[in-house]
């Protein structure tokens, strides 16, 4: 299993209303893109200072599946309506679930 982790800072253009869209069409996607597997996501609690303002994690069969997520066009229009906009910076790492026993 491959999982997608994004770490989101926020501009200062930002807003409650434009927060409330962004989670609402987060929740859209894994409905319009059947190769998620898990979508998790949500703002930053605040326990460790500093941190990024938001959090997404996503889980995918395989590198082609991940591939399909980033080019579909639900994500593509996501992503042109809210990422130019609202996003100061974010960072993603990509990494192989594996479990130890």
């Amino acid at each position: 299993m491959l999982v997608h982790v994004v770490l989101i800072k926020w501009n200062d253009k930002i807003t409650e209303e434009t927060f409330a869209a962004i989670t609402e069409n987060f929740s859209k996607l894994p409905t319009a893109i059947p190769q998620i597997k898990c979508y998790e996501f949500g703002p930053n609690v605040g326990i460790i200072k500093d941190g990024a303002d938001y959090a997404l994690v996503a889980k995918f069969d395989n590198a082609i599946d991940l591939k399909a997520y980033i080019e579909h066009p639900a994500h593509q229009e996501f992503m042109t309506q809210y990422s130019t906009r609202y996003i100061h910076a974010f960072e993603s790492v990509q990494f192989e679930l594996s479990i130890k026993k």
